[in-house]
């Protein structure tokens, strides 16, 4: 059994690529992790490889992409939610959740979409100063294009990689990503 997290991933493109250079700027001004921007689906559950792959492919095989609107920068105490991105809650979005709690046969959850800017356990006078010299403009609309899942067996972010990807419907296994 492997540690997964289920994420929504955003289209390649001028977005993502801001969102890239954004997580990527402040990790090296605080000296903290880097990471992929997503949108975490279901929280970390452990399963074998090949049959959450096999359910990823399911969860999405008549969805079409899904827009996410960001309204606001948000951030807490906690080190994966330093600084964030609040997505508001689409009625896509809160089914394909739901959908992944009962392919995996999870427990309920609170569930607050959020895209991470920051991973960090930096004070919040820090964070203040950061969101004040932010260069995202809301509201904000990502197209997120595919579902992953990613092994997180290693507590450090760098140990963490994509096992399985699955494009929403209408989109090619071959497409940029």
């Amino acid at each position: 059994m492997t540690a997964l997290m289920t994420w929504l991933v955003p289209a390649a493109g001028r977005v993502r690529g801001h969102l890239v250079a954004t997580i990527d700027s402040l990790a090296a001004e605080q000296d903290a992790a880097r990471f992929h921007p997503h949108v975490t689906l279901a929280p970390t559950f452990d399963s074998a490889l090949d049959a959450a792959g096999q359910t990823l492919g399911s969860l999405v095989a008549d969805t079409p992409p899904v827009d996410l609107t960001f309204t606001a920068v948000g951030h807490e105490q906690t080190y994966f939610r330093a600084l964030y991105l609040q997505a508001e809650p689409s009625a896509q979005l809160m089914a394909l959740h739901e959908a992944a709690q009962r392919a995996w046969a999870l427990d309920p959850w609170p569930f607050m979409p959020h895209l991470s800017l920051l991973y960090s356990d930096i004070p919040d006078a820090a964070k203040h100063t950061i969101i004040d010299g932010m260069r995202i403009r809301l509201p904000l609309t990502v197209r997120f294009d595919a579902i992953e899942l990613w092994a997180g067996d290693d507590p450090e972010v760098r140990g963490w990689y994509r096992v399985a990807r699955a494009p929403f419907a209408g989109l090619s296994q071959g497409a940029p990503h």
